[in-house]
């Protein structure tokens, strides 16, 4: 991007964080993010990946959607200063921050910050991928020689650092953290990389085994002079940090830091969560109390507790909530015209990339029960605009029950994100709140028929 597009953009950006929406001025939204999205063809969130971040469900307030050039403005709730995820990017917000951000799908390193905060986010554009195995994916750093590849992870940390004290001459909370991000990459280089090491080096199956046996025997010696004393209950606001905060534990066991003692409650609170994220059925959250009760950590503790209540106050057996929506001519329906029938409810919008795709799979499944008449697959848009939507439609074909609704109507469904399918038996109750893809057709039309099998006898 040259530099006279980066200084429009700029331009640009600034102009539109003048119209936010009227809910900027709401004085709990603290936080006012705008800017601009390449190369995104999604909605997005403003995701908290701090360690209460990690034990929470989606939350709609923090999503939203770019306009047709990518721009967009969103103001948000941050209770202290930390982290968030911006699709591919991770920026650092306080409360009160006003930012403005252009971010680039194919390149998160060349992101462009300005306003509060900008010199610690145009800083953090490099930051490694946690489940992309840290420093293992930076170029040139996996060799075919193993004792290189080690000696190439620990030089890239001590870049790192020579990087951030020329960035920020004086200590700071933030160059703490990051100083600690430097450390914990390292180790979870360490521990991704028999996989890396493997992959990048195209080994054979019995060769990528022998690699992993051999390096089974070393990594706990390369992990440990990392891991030992590395012990601060603040570092949890690191994701990296977060995904080794086993090998913390671990290789501190005999420790008595009080430190210690939180790591290990975030680490028993988040494997809940977890758990209970996930149930098959709503009943099974009941055995989850006693437990959450013994959270050593209140804050940990209240957040799973908030989790429990919105899982147990909505979800699979519940009655499906019925809402009013409109067909293709426009007429008003409702979710409970279709009832007496198994129902999947693709949710979509033309403005998600993933969603589409999955279209021909979806069509594919209407094919598949069009001489049934006991089911239907609905597809339901979250368009704003009906006139987007009703392009979309027809562009793509989707013309068998083919409706939209207003997104703020489905809150007990909690639309984080889209695609999503949901799946409603015959007698109008969940059966499946999350988990299915619309890209999965066999896995779709599975359900369907163990719905069919089970409760209408067919």
């Amino acid at each position: 991007m040259g530099r006279l597009s980066i200084i429009i953009s700029l331009f640009i950006g600034a102009v539109f964080v003048a119209h936010f929406h009227s809910y900027a001025n709401d004085n709990t939204r603290n936080v006012k993010i705008s800017g601009r999205l390449i190369n995104y063809q999604n909605s997005m969130e403003v995701r908290d990946i701090s360690a209460l971040g990690s034990l929470r469900l989606d939350n709609p307030d923090n999503w939203f959607v770019p306009d047709s050039s990518g721009n967009f403005a969103i103001a948000i709730h941050v209770a202290r200063p930390g982290y968030f995820r911006i699709g591919r990017n991770v920026v650092y917000l306080s409360p009160q921050d006003s930012i403005y951000m252009l971010l680039d799908y194919n390149s998160p390193e060349a992101a462009i910050f300005s306003g509060d905060a900008a010199a610690e986010n145009m800083y953090l554009r490099n930051t490694t991928y946690v489940n992309g195995g840290s420093y293992c994916t930076v170029n040139g750093v996996i060799t075919r020689s193993y004792e290189k590849t080690i000696e190439h992870i620990v030089s890239e940390g001590k870049v790192r650092k020579a990087r951030l004290l020329e960035a920020f001459g004086k200590p700071s909370d933030f160059v703490s953290l990051e100083m600690a991000r430097i450390r914990a990459d390292i180790v979870n280089s360490f521990f991704t990389l028999s996989w890396y090491f493997a992959a990048e080096n195209g080994l054979p199956a019995d060769s990528a085994k022998e690699f992993e046996l051999f390096y089974k025997d070393k990594m706990d010696s390369l992990i440990a002079p990392y891991a030992t004393g590395f012990v601060s209950a603040d570092y949890l606001q690191l994701e990296v940090y977060q995904g080794i905060a086993g090998f913390v534990a671990q290789h501190n066991r005999d420790s008595d830091d009080v430190a210690l003692v939180e790591i290990k409650s975030w680490l028993a609170a988040r494997k809940l969560f977890v758990q209970m994220s996930s149930p098959k059925r709503k009943k099974n959250l009941s055995e989850f109390t006693e437990a959450i009760e013994a959270i050593s950590v209140s804050d940990y503790k209240n957040e799973l507790v908030n989790v429990h209540r919105i899982l147990q106050s909505y979800g699979v057996g519940d009655l499906a909530f019925d809402f009013d929506a409109r067909d293709l001519n426009l007429q008003a329906v409702r979710l409970s015209d279709l009832k007496g029938k198994i129902i999947l409810v693709d949710i979509w919008a033309s403005w998600c990339g993933p969603c589409i795709e999955a279209f021909p799979q979806i069509e594919k499944l209407k094919e598949f029960f069009k001489a049934d008449s006991s089911v239907i697959v609905l597809s339901l848009s979250i368009d704003d605009n009906k006139e987007k939507w009703l392009k979309a439609a027809s562009k793509y074909g989707i013309t068998e029950f083919s409706w939209i609704a207003d997104r703020a109507l489905l809150e007990p469904y909690r639309i984080a994100a889209i695609p999503r399918i949901i799946l409603i038996d015959a007698a109008f109750r969940i059966h499946s709140f999350t988990g299915l893809q619309p890209e999965d057709f066999n896995g779709m039309k599975t359900a369907i028929m163990v719905i069919k099998q089970t409760t209408m006898g067919n």
